[in-house]
């Protein structure tokens, strides 16, 4: 648990504040303005943030000239001040997004054998409501075409039956009515 958790910061900026090992306003007076704004996933905003913060507890920011151990003994035993353990955090995400593997097999076979498309699609999009991986528009891509594909082909095996049945029947109409015996 930090103090931040009452601020509203963005969660790039609360985990960034965590990676430099700043979990309380105390660790964060010991920096100056600009250590915190060099912080990579911290804004000009959340600076202003954490600097009105940091004044409602009456701290700021260190002064730029001034290192750390020439800090008076008040404000290094509030550097010091005993740190809460923080708890293991999720793995970062890696720099390249993962992609819903059912997605991709849908999209991919819906325009070879559609209906197995279309179950890949909706097995694709239960999945993704759980997981955080991406491939949602390749999902829904590969039900649009499944769907649009299979109703393609059961008119063409319609139309084609259909034709069929009606290519019996003209040579019936053919065969003069004398000739069946009425």
């Amino acid at each position: 648990m930090t103090d931040f958790e009452d601020l509203p910061l963005s969660a790039p900026a609360r985990r960034a504040l965590e990676a430099e090992g700043l979990t309380s306003l105390e660790l964060l007076a010991a920096r100056t303005r600009d250590e915190v704004a060099e912080v990579r996933g911290i804004a000009p905003g959340t600076v202003a943030i954490l600097e009105d913060a940091l004044q409602a507890r009456g701290l700021s920011f260190a002064e730029a000239g001034v290192p750390a151990a020439d800090a008076s003994a008040a404000e290094v035993s509030q550097v010091v001040a005993p740190v809460e353990p923080v708890a293991a955090s999720a793995p970062a995400p890696s720099a390249l997004p993962t992609y819903n593997v059912f997605a991709i097999v849908a999209l991919a076979t819906s325009f070879v054998i559609p209906i197995v498309g279309v179950i890949f699609g909706h097995l694709a999009l239960r999945e993704l409501k759980t997981t955080g991986q991406q491939g949602r528009e390749m999902a829904i891509a590969g039900l649009v075409v499944g769907y649009a594909l299979s109703a393609a082909y059961l008119l063409a095996i319609f139309v084609t039956l259909a034709f069929s049945f009606m290519m019996m029947l003209v040579p019936l109409a053919l065969i003069p009515i004398s000739m069946m015996g009425y």
